[in-house]
């Protein structure tokens, strides 16, 4: 009889208790897909390939690895620009350096 009791007492701590509850004492949410798009945002934002990325959430395509659950932010459009390549060269080459001559003297063919 004393394991009955047991068994209700420990239910009973189960049914008040936070443990895997959908919602918390403090009003706090617990989401599945909000982890699943948090995981995949921060695969992409590791700079892992689309395909890696489409793997390990073992999606069907990769539009919807990137479409749906990879989300950009300010910080990450941002970071993507800065390190764009510059269009101009770091320092002006020589007129004597381009000009170079590529394997001939000029000498008359012999």
């Amino acid at each position: 009889m004393a394991e009955a009791n047991d068994n209700a007492e420990l239910r009973e701590q189960r049914e008040t208790s936070d443990f895997l509850a959908a919602t918390d004492a403090s009003g706090r949410i617990v989401d599945f897909h909000s982890l699943r798009h948090t995981y995949i945002t921060r695969l992409v934002q590791s700079g892992a390939s689309v395909k890696v990325a489409q793997e390990l959430a073992r999606h069907s395509t990769p539009t919807l690895t990137l479409g749906r659950y990879a989300h950009l932010g300010l910080h990450d459009t941002s970071a993507a620009l800065n390190n764009l390549p510059s269009l101009t060269p770091p320092t002006p080459v020589p007129q004597a350096q381009q000009f170079r001559k590529t394997g001939t003297d000029d000498l008359p063919y012999q």
